[in-house]
C-alpha cells in the first residue's frame, strides 16, 4: 500500500526479508512500480439548454476535477463561444459545448461535453403606425 499523496511516477521499490527457522530469506531483487496519473471529472454546474435558436446565446459554467487547473471551454459544430458564452452559428445541426481542464504532474486532462440542438429563429412582423381607414 502506497502511502496518501504519492506522486505519479515510477518508483523502484525492493522487498528484503530475513531467513528465519520456517522460511529462506529474501533474494536482493528490485522491481519498478508505476503510478499512473489520475483521471479528474469535468462536471457541468450550469448546463446549456437542449435546444437553442440560431443567433442566440447561453452561458454554461463546470467546475473541474483534482489539477486544481482553470476549467476552459470550447465548441464545435453549430455554434461558437467566448469564454463561457456560446452563441448558435447556424440554424440546424449540433451544437458541442465543450468544458476542458488541463492535466498536471499528477492528474491527466479532462474534458466533458454537452450538445445543443440548433433550430430556425422565428421572425416576428408587428404592424406599426399603418393608419386604419
Amino acid at each position: 500500500m502506497l502511502p496518501g499523496g504519492t506522486a505519479a511516477g515510477s518508483y523502484t521499490i525492493q522487498a528484503v526479508y530475513n531467513p528465519s527457522p520456517n522460511f529462506s530469506g529474501s533474494s536482493d531483487n528490485t522491481h519498478t512500480l508505476t503510478v499512473n496519473k489520475a483521471g479528474q471529472s469535468i462536471n457541468f454546474s450550469i448546463n446549456p439548454p437542449g435546444s437553442a435558436a440560431y443567433g442566440s446565446t447561453f452561458t454554461v459554467a463546470a467546475t473541474g476535477g483534482g489539477s486544481g487547473n482553470a476549467v476552459t471551454f470550447s465548441s464545435s459544430g453549430a455554434c461558437s463561444n467566448a469564454g463561457a458564452t456560446f452563441t448558435m452559428t447556424a440554424s440546424t445541426g449540433i451544437c458541442s459545448a465543450i468544458a476542458n481542464q488541463q492535466g498536471n504532474s499528477n492528474y491527466s486532462p479532462g474534458q466533458a461535453t454537452m450538445t445543443v440542438n440548433a433550430f430556425k429563429a422565428v421572425l416576428t412582423v408587428n404592424e406599426i403606425g399603418r393608419a386604419h381607414v
